[in-house]
């Protein structure tokens, strides 16, 4: 007789297939993602957002919106699965539209955040549980419960990219900054660092962190977008 190969749906807890998992809620934690490659983490509720410290509201009517500091509206243009689409009316065109990346959420004992796994790590694939296909790959997992949700139900977020620096920050803005710091004209990297890269005189100190949501960041990450982009 052919050995019999174990049906994986019934190695699963049966909650894991009668509870399907949240994919999209706004109270939840969410990845954004900027132009030129810029990715932040928001914590976000039905009445704001929280992004490096500080908070937004969202204002009241029909559609969701809120007003960056700088006076930019940012409206809800369409939710799609776990992602939510924005537009606003910016003057620069890479800025009239981008998206915020929700974090799924397993709904079995209590509403907590899935987290990312790769099942080709394990050479094993999964069944998701939201559309019950057979996936392989990186995707969106319940460890405790056993609970995985596939990039067709749930788009992955956007990894967080290597900046750099641009020319012009580095020709025309850091060796003026730089000098002022120091107070030498010609300034090496032992007289720069402890003014500008670490300690309470860094730049990127008690700002909180796009990567890890920590406090205190690199540079690059402190810079202006203007001066900071992907590589």
């Amino acid at each position: 007789a052919e050995p019999q190969v174990p049906n994986p749906l019934a190695m699963l807890p049966p909650l894991a297939w009668s509870v399907k998992p949240l994919i999209f809620s706004w109270n939840s934690r969410m990845t954004a993602e900027w132009p030129r490659g810029k990715v932040q983490k928001l914590s976000v509720s039905e009445t704001a957002f929280e992004l490096s410290g500080r908070q937004f509201q969202f204002r009241p009517g029909q559609v969701r919106h809120f007003t960056w500091e700088d006076g930019t509206v940012q409206t809800v243009q369409s939710i799609q699965k776990n992602v939510v689409w924005w537009s606003t009316q910016h003057p620069h065109p890479a800025w009239q539209r981008f998206r915020w990346v929700c974090t799924p959420k397993c709904q079995i004992e209590n509403h907590h955040d899935m987290e990312l796994t790769d099942s080709a790590d394990s050479g094993d694939g999964y069944r998701c549980t939201s559309c019950s296909r057979l996936r392989a790959g990186k995707h969106w997992y319940c460890p405790q419960h056993q609970v995985h949700v596939c990039p067709v139900c749930a788009e992955l977020p956007p990894e967080m990219p290597t900046l750099g620096l641009a020319a012009t920050y580095l020709v025309d803005v850091f060796p003026p900054l730089a000098r002022r710091v120091t107070r030498a004209e010609n300034p090496n990297f032992y007289d720069i660092c402890p003014n500008l890269a670490h300690g309470s005189a860094g730049m990127g100190y008690n700002r909180t962190c796009p990567r890890d949501g920590r406090p205190h960041c690199s540079i690059v990450d402190a810079l202006e977008d203007a001066y900071s982009g992907k590589v």
